[in-house]
């Protein structure tokens, strides 16, 4: 009686459990079929619009030797003082320039040492900012003209040029301009590949200070160096300085400023051969010395790379192509083919990233000279500024890489300038030394400026400004 009891006790709760069940789905169905308020609240929101700050350039200072003092034969000292050219934008206030500290120079207090040129946001829009330095050394183990654009500082940046070979001595220059120190590593590479430096790691500049570097302390018996510099805390401002001594007679010495990040694509405009050094460049199966022109590659990834390369002369003129195998890691002299004087347009093109830039010598009754070509990127803005330090016969040459052509306006002190550059062309413009020029509609153009005499050459590149902040727009919860 019992069993059946309880029996009759759990159908009884299952069957009102289904009633339950059956209750329930009536009322969800019902509720489906009735039409509910609704309400929306949109979001707060705001749209921010930056501010502009003051735009600044860092330009590297003296030219700098080693060994003046036999006691230190480490030590390094000023040549002198460069001569910087600046401009800011239409009518925007002139650049102001301060002169930052260089502990390891003990001639900074009368040479000076890096300076900053700034120009204050006003009611024209974001600021605008250019300069650029040039220097002649005329001692016993330094002779030749060196120039050099003031480029942003930044958390990374590549330089590539120089040697520590016999003879050869590259500074790497690293200027804090902020107000926070910074701590720089300096990735190595060389022909032999990726090279352990101890001591390259954890550098650390103060704020507004220089520190030089000899890369022969970190990298001696280096024929094809590349260093990769980069920062936490302060941004740097990064430059090589690269002078020769073949014998007992100085054979040139150049201010490198920082190349193309790696990529896949990579342009040089403005590449000057003179004809010394076009002649001597003939030969492809000997080892390109400081005398012949040759392009420096490097795929700094994990996977080796052909390159092709194209040469290709301004304004017509003939060129050469050829490829280059590339290990990762491993940086390649490649000579540049005997080409006539003039200038030219490198292009490289690769699967993997790559960094380039190539150097060229010239060798006259009054001394001999080498420089140093980066690559550079395509101009961001239409329009900029162009800052052209003192030297000989200053070109700006202008590379279109797009498929129309464009039309660049120069607005100097003696009136406007109208050039014409063709799609996929390059072509040069002769401009005046220690002048600031307004520049209008060359974005998408890669740029250089050139310096070029029997004995002196040099180079530098235009580098398109950091981009600016674009308006955002938050959502407040």
């Amino acid at each position: 009686m019992a069993a059946r009891r309880t029996a009759v006790i759990v159908g009884a709760r299952v069957i009102g459990a289904a009633v339950a069940i059956a209750v329930g789905v009536s009322a969800v169905a019902a509720a489906a079929l009735v039409t509910w308020p609704t309400s929306f609240v949109s979001p707060v929101a705001d749209r921010v619009v930056p501010v502009p700050t003051a735009a600044q350039r860092v330009c590297p200072g003296p030219l700098l030797t080693l060994a003046q003092d036999s006691a230190a034969a480490t030590a390094v000292s000023s040549l002198g003082s460069p001569e910087v050219t600046a401009i800011s934008g239409a009518g925007q206030a002139d650049p102001e320039s301060t002169v930052l500290t260089s502990p390891d120079d003990p001639q900074a207090g009368d040479d000076g040492a890096a300076r900053v040129l700034r120009v204050e946001a006003g009611d024209k829009g974001a600021p605008l900012v250019a300069g650029s330095q040039s220097q002649v050394a005329a001692t016993e183990t330094d002779a030749g003209l060196a120039a050099a654009a003031c480029v942003e500082a930044g958390s990374d940046s590549w330089l590539v040029g120089g040697s520590t070979d016999i003879g050869r001595t590259s500074l790497v220059l690293l200027t804090n301009p902020s107000a926070v120190p910074a701590t720089v590593d300096l990735a190595l590479y060389g022909e032999s590949g990726p090279i352990e430096a101890p001591g390259s790691t954890g550098i650390l500049v103060q704020p507004g200070t220089q520190k030089i570097i000899s890369l022969a302390g970190l990298a001696p018996d280096v024929l094809a160096p590349v260093v990769h510099v980069s920062s936490t805390g302060g941004d740097i401002a990064a430059a090589l300085q690269s002078s020769i001594v073949r014998g007992l007679e100085p054979g040139g010495i150049d201010v490198v400023g920082p190349t193309a990040a790696p990529a896949t694509e990579v342009d040089i405009a403005g590449v000057v051969v003179a004809a010394a050094a076009g002649a001597d460049a003939g030969d492809s199966d000997a080892a390109p010395g400081d005398d012949k022109a040759a392009l420096r590659l490097l795929a700094p990834g994990s996977g080796a790379t052909n390159a092709t390369v194209s040469v290709t002369g301004e304004n017509g003129a003939p060129g050469t192509s050829f490829s280059v195998h590339l290990e990762p890691g491993v940086a390649v002299d490649a000579p540049l083919a005997a080409l006539p004087a003039g200038a030219y347009t490198v292009r490289v093109r690769a699967d993997e990233p790559v960094v380039a830039a190539a150097r060229t010598a010239v060798q006259g009754a009054d001394g001999r000279d080498i420089a140093w070509f980066a690559a550079s990127v395509p101009l961001g803005r239409a329009d900029t500024v162009l800052a052209v330090a003192d030297g000989p016969s200053p070109s700006l040459h202008l590379w279109n890489t797009g498929s129309t052509d464009v039309a660049v306006t120069l607005s100097g002190p003696k009136g406007d300038i109208d050039v014409a550059v063709p799609a996929a062309s390059a072509v040069a413009v002769p401009v005046t030394a220690g002048t600031g020029y307004g520049v209008s509609g060359a974005g998408g153009l890669i740029a250089s400026v050139s310096y070029t005499s029997t004995s002196q050459l040099a180079s530098f590149t235009l580098l398109p400004p950091g981009p600016l902040a674009a308006p955002i727009t938050v959502y407040t919860r």
